[in-house]
């Protein structure tokens, strides 16, 4: 067992990268197989005939970074997966499962922070060959760090290759690809975050005692749970104290992570390849002909690639009768994040000459570069290293300004129609929607410039395989928000639910006299994200909210605009984005002065790593040190959050949960240092805050709620993912808010007890015995498409982008009705190919005719659609 503290080694040698991994079942140190295999210059045996061939465009919006989906008959491969990509693919059809092999283009966040979701997910599905991963140097230290909460699914990450070869080639019989890793000369020096330092001696989360605490939970847990059977208890036995329990990971020194951010933010790999295909020429019935072939089924034979014989004994091959084949279009998809790095691509020569040995004379060049480095002069001269006759084509977060997720935006439009202010969206003004604006002139008159908005596609197959064809039929449409308001009104009128408003609308003081007190939802869904539903974030702000004119608000008088953010699942920041707009993100950013991660499960937290690195850059700027963020998590969330150190270069403070179980009992007892307590406390004094309270639930180890004791006497609850928990009804007791997981509805509780959740019932009952004032339902199984439909006064189910006015509780818990008909009418579901079915909203005007209605009901855990026919 003494090996054990290193369970994860990276062995750094000549040749790619192989990772040493820790076998939870075996419990000893094995190698993956060696993947320098992999990358091979030697080509397998061909695949099978193709039958369809493109190129998709994912991401590239506002809100979710690009990625590249490149699609045959027997093969899928992905380059990027940032973070939310998983949430698109879903939405669109495209199966991740069926994905070979992922690819990037650099080591950054942007990259690879959508890939711990969507290999759980993949997993979950039932496949159980690991994905290979193949990107730059410090690809494999940035996803290690998720071993500190997910070791149990170790496998998931054994086939970790990092390219440290200047060209290294690919193939497995379907793809040939050549991967080209470019650094750039001049790398520029990053700041160092003054408290950086501080963190790893801080008592307030040391990484010393990850072993011990894991009993010590168990001990408090049983205090809170000793109402439930051995069989149901939170924990297992307790064991003997072991190394064993928690597999410890080598954290990254500040050394470490300054070394890394500068190898990263520099380097990058370009991919050049083409699908491989045993398709044959075109049939010449002219040359058929000369050689007396008689037409029939020896033209059959000869089209298979079969030799015939004729009557006289001539024996005609097929090459005799055939055109020259035709090679599909080669491509080329890179990422040129900086102006040093366009230097280098501009001179490297690698990439020019694996570029021209490709056969075919047409070519796809993607660029998933930033608009700021593509808008450059000397960007042209990139471009036109690759000849003539070549499609460009561009995708990056600043020329689309609208969101990936039209679906839900389309929602949140017609929900517009009931009431503004709980659902509106920061709305873009004078905006044209030409994306094509952004985009620079072809470098020669043969060839074309495209923006690959989401979902476009570029076919290798065309009639005359005269290169890529541009296909838009499937491409993303943005929905038009006052077209949706007007069909939302249209609908409810029809329902006779039309909400109308019985008092005058409150009209917002003075800055300068007020923060209203506003909580927003940025993910509503439990485990996965969906269509409609991302996973869990929400923040409790002071003057940051969007008028019912879609116009941010940030107050900047009278302590200005603080926030809390209160958990961080994946794509996060992209649901921020939608909802306060990208040009105003740098100040909703440094308003968060407070991150409470509830528990370890990956849905609660992926998405801290890009809030903290752009928190970080919105003080940079602007010119002022970052104000530290206060972290207040379970101690493991550190171990991780070191691993991608490097990507978010961020100040935080680090506070272990475990503190704050007996009020700030922590604090008095000297558990903190007197500088972070300090820091502590000015975030508290920014928001509001008199006490946290920070009760341990019932879920999993190391699972919290939450109790604000705001100074005013406002008291907001939140209970995290947890069974009905009478600890957190005894400190939220008389809350104002009670926020609450609602996992499954009430018919399905025996899932609720085994998975540690609670239905829909139970919260109410919590609600109940708390005397909690008003009730909001959240983290809800993706199983309900719909909105889930429950009685209960003061009380109102969530959902994603809504604010409440939590000093004006009375209209959200008043439109739960006409919530439900827009959720039901905006249950659609794309196709198999990844097309997206148009938002179909009925109009009513076929009379005469027979109406369905479908409605859902849930027996055994599944959903059963069931159609009644009514005659009107």
């Amino acid at each position: 067992m003494q090996g054990l503290r290193s369970t994860f080694g990276l062995q750094h040698v000549s040749k790619p990268l192989t990772v040493t991994l820790f076998s939870q079942s075996s419990g000893k140190v094995q190698l993956c197989p060696q993947l320098s295999s992999q990358f091979s210059s030697k080509s397998t045996a061909p695949a099978i005939r193709m039958t369809a061939a493109n190129v998709r465009m994912l991401g590239g919006t506002n809100d979710l970074a690009p990625a590249v989906f490149l699609f045959s008959d027997d093969k899928r491969y992905l380059f990027d997966c940032g973070e939310g990509i998983q949430r698109f693919c879903m939405s669109n059809k495209v199966r991740l499962k069926q994905v070979s092999s992922m690819f990037f283009t650099r080591a950054t966040w942007d990259c690879v922070g959508g890939v711990p979701g969507a290999l759980l997910t993949v997993k979950d599905s039932g496949k159980d060959q690991p994905m290979r991963l193949q990107g730059p140097p410090h690809l494999a230290s940035v996803l290690v760090g998720t071993k500190s909460f997910m070791h149990h699914r170790s496998g998931l990450f054994d086939n970790i290759l990092e390219l440290n070869e200047k060209v290294t080639s690919f193939n497995d019989g379907r793809l040939d690809l050549k991967a080209i890793t470019v650094t750039a000369k001049q790398q520029p020096i990053m700041q160092a975050p003054k408290p950086l330092s501080t963190l790893v001696s801080s008592y307030s989360m040391d990484v010393s005692r990850n072993v011990e605490v894991m009993e010590d939970d168990y001990t408090a847990r049983k205090e809170v749970d000793n109402q439930q059977s051995r069989s149901r208890s939170l924990s297992p036995t307790p064991r003997k104290k072991s190394k064993s329990q928690a597999p410890s990971l080598r954290l990254p020194s500040d050394a470490d992570a300054y070394e890394r951010n500068a190898h990263v933010l520099n380097t990058s790999v370009c991919y050049i390849g083409m699908l491989q295909d045993d398709r044959k020429g075109k049939f010449n019935v002219s040359k058929a002909t000369k050689l007396n072939v008689p037409k029939g089924p020896l033209w059959a034979k000869l089209s298979k690639g079969e030799c015939v014989t004729l009557g006289d004994g001539t024996v005609v091959n097929s090459e005799d009768v055939l055109d020259p084949s035709i090679p599909l279009p080669h491509f080329v998809i890179m990422n040129v994040a900086t102006e040093a790095l366009l230097d280098a691509f501009v001179e490297d020569e690698d990439i020019l000459s694996v570029f021209s040995s490709y056969p075919s004379s047409n070519a796809l060049v993607i660029h998933n570069t930033p608009l700021q480095i593509s808008s450059l002069p000397k960007y042209a001269r990139l471009m036109e290293r690759f000849g003539h006759a070549v499609t460009h084509v561009f995708s990056n977060r600043e020329s689309h300004m609208h969101s990936a997720h039209t679906s839900s935006t389309a929602l949140q439009f017609q929900l517009q129609s009931i009431c503004g202010n709980a659902f509106s969206l920061f709305t873009m003004k004078n905006d044209t929607g030409d994306v094509n604006a952004s985009l620079p002139p072809p470098p020669f008159d043969d060839c074309t410039v495209d923006y690959g908005v989401p979902m476009c596609r570029y076919s290798f197959f065309d009639k005359k395989l005269q290169g890529p064809k541009f296909d838009v039929e499937n491409a993303i449409l943005q929905p038009n928000r006052e077209e949706n308001i007007k069909q939302g009104l249209e609908l409810l009128q029809r329902e006779k639910e039309l909400f109308v408003t019985t008092a005058a609308p409150k009209k917002a003081q003075p800055l300068s006299q007020s923060r209203p007190r506003h909580l927003h939802f940025f993910g509503t869904g439990s485990a996965i994200p969906s269509k409609l539903r991302n996973v869990t974030s929400m923040m409790l702000s002071r003057g940051v909210y969007v008028d019912s004119e879609g116009c941010t608000v940030l107050a900047d008088k009278e302590g200005g605009a603080a926030s809390m953010l209160l958990d961080c699942g994946e794509g996060t920041f992209g649901q921020m984005v939608r909802k306060f707009g990208r040009e105003n993100m740098d100040g909703v950013l440094r308003s968060i002065r407070i991150l409470h991660i509830s528990h370890l499960h990956a849905d609660h937290h992926l998405g801290a790593t890009t809030i903290l690195s752009r928190r970080r850059q919105a003080f940079e700027n602007i010119g002022l040190d970052e104000i530290p963020l206060i972290i207040i998590a379970p101690r493991f969330f550190y171990n991780y959050m070191r691993h991608t150190l490097h990507l978010s270069m961020d100040s935080s403070v680090y506070l272990d949960s475990a503190l704050f179980r007996n009020g700030e009992k922590g604090f008095v007892e000297g558990k903190v240092t007197a500088g972070l307590q300090e820091q502590y406390e000015q975030a508290k004094e920014a928001l509001g805050v008199g006490v946290l309270h920070i009760p341990i639930v019932k879920h999993c180890a190391h699972a919290y709620g939450l109790v604000v004791d705001f100074v005013d006497g406002f008291k907001f609850v939140w209970s995290g993912d947890t069974r009905p928990c009478d600890l957190l009804v005894k400190m939220g007791m008389n809350a104002d808010v009670l926020v609450h997981e609602a996992t499954f509805e009430t018919a399905l509780k025996d899932q609720a007890v085994a998975k540690r959740h609670s239905t829909i019932s139970e919260a109410a009952d919590v609600a109940h015995r708390m005397k909690a004032q008003t009730l909001l339902l959240t983290h809800f199984s993706q199983r309900y498409k719909e909105s889930v439909a429950f009685e209960e006064n003061r009380a109102s189910c969530a959902f994603d982008l809504m604010s409440v006015d939590l000093d004006n509780l009375d209209t959200i818990t008043s439109v739960n009705k006409q919530v439900d008909i827009l959720f039901a009418a905006n249950d659609d579901d794309g196709d198999e190919d990844g097309s997206v079915m148009k938002n179909k909203i009925k109009t009513g005007q076929q009379e005469g005719k027979a109406k369905g209605k479908e409605k859902k009901k849930i027996e055994g855990g599944q959903v059963i659609k069931q159609q009644q026919q009514q005659q009107q």
